[in-house]
């Protein structure tokens, strides 16, 4: 992972939005979100790929899975944190994001669990039995950041599974 030690920066970077000028006073916060190291990639260009919450409308979105707000909510960002690459919702209200990666082609490999009942599923992918309201799947995603679509994603199963925690 390249510049995990930037991420800080790069997110400070990404809440701003210039005002129309270069003078730092004309700075405003248009965007914030919560995110941590762990729940954060970078691929082989540099580029910085992180999940947090975000509240509609300010939340930026560019090319993306999803524009209805769910809890998970996902970015990437060139290595300087100027540019918003790819920005998407994905899933529902109750689901979680726990871990991530990314490959050198664009693509961000994401797990997690939901409790929506309401995580997108690609046709022909694995899906698990469904559970009963409010108890939790564990999901499996890959996402071209590139083309903005879910390239595949599965329901691994629910309730007994443990929380995934890392993707390599």
């Amino acid at each position: 992972m390249k510049s995990l030690s930037r991420l800080f920066i790069l997110i400070c970077l990404f809440a701003l939005h210039a005002a129309g000028t270069s003078a730092p006073s004309a700075f405003v916060l248009a965007y914030s979100s919560y995110t941590s190291s762990a729940l954060s990639a970078s691929d082989q260009a540099g580029n910085i790929y992180v999940q947090g919450w975000a509240a509609p409308p300010a939340a930026p979105l560019v090319n993306a899975i999803q524009s209805t707000p769910a809890n998970i909510y996902i970015a990437k960002l060139d290595p300087y944190g100027k540019q918003t690459l790819f920005a998407t919702y994905l899933g529902g209200q109750g689901d979680s994001l726990t871990a991530m990666a990314a490959d050198n082609a664009g693509n961000l490999y994401i797990a997690g669990v939901s409790t929506s009942g309401s995580f997108p599923v690609t046709t022909g992918a694995f899906r698990g039995a469904m559970p009963a309201a409010g108890q939790k799947l564990i999901f499996l995603a890959k996402i071209d950041t590139n083309a903005g679509k879910l390239a595949y994603s599965a329901i691994l199963g629910a309730n007994s599974l443990p929380q995934p925690l890392a993707l390599a």
